[in-house]
């Protein structure tokens, strides 16, 4: 769950994948209680000045990740630079494995409205595939060395940088209710 909360790891883990679609290490994230919501800026967005006093959707720009404690997220995300965007919408659930340090995630990706026959068509079946194989190819893979690199016990405890904002609410919210 930790990855779905930071962006700072599309640098080095996603230079090919996601790092092209948007800013890495730049997140704003507002609490809701126990659930959090990362807004991350769409590149391009530097380049974009609407006309004084011009109606805009700041959407276009901007994904929106809302994470549900523990386990789930909805991120949506607009197909730029079109006449009349379509939201793509990802949807993770990570469980729990049989063992520790496993887990089990189902994805969805659907989009704020029937697409088929239209110019977005192939731009959503594209960032489909596109989440699916980084999530396969790239995240897991370093998730689970990661993982192993844990289980070794060379290090008894962890600091999470300023950056981890996510990933340091994550865990206080399990603290809380594993305290529970």
């Amino acid at each position: 769950m930790e990855g779905y909360l930071e962006t700072y790891h599309f640098a080095s883990l996603h230079v090919k994948s996601f790092l092209p679609y948007i800013y890495n290490n730049m997140a704003l994230i507002d609490l809701f209680g126990r659930h959090l919501r990362l807004c991350t800026p769409i590149r391009g967005i530097e380049e974009f000045n609407p006309p004084e006093g011009a109606a805009w959707d700041p959407n276009v720009y901007v994904q929106h990740s809302f994470t549900i404690f523990p386990n789930l997220q909805i991120s949506f995300g607009a197909v730029p630079d079109v006449s009349d965007p379509v939201q793509r919408i990802l949807v993770s659930q990570i469980f729990p494995g049989r063992e520790p340090g496993e887990s089990r995630t189902i994805q969805r990706i659907m989009s704020s409205r029937d697409v088929r026959g239209t110019a977005q068509e192939q731009e959503v079946a594209a960032f489909a595939h596109l989440a699916l194989t980084t999530v396969r190819e790239e995240d897991y893979p370093a998730t689970r060395k990661i993982q192993q690199t844990l289980q070794s016990g060379a290090n008894t405890h962890f600091t999470f940088g300023r950056n981890e904002i996510g990933v340091q609410q994550l865990h206080r919210f399990l603290t809380a209710v594993l305290d529970e």
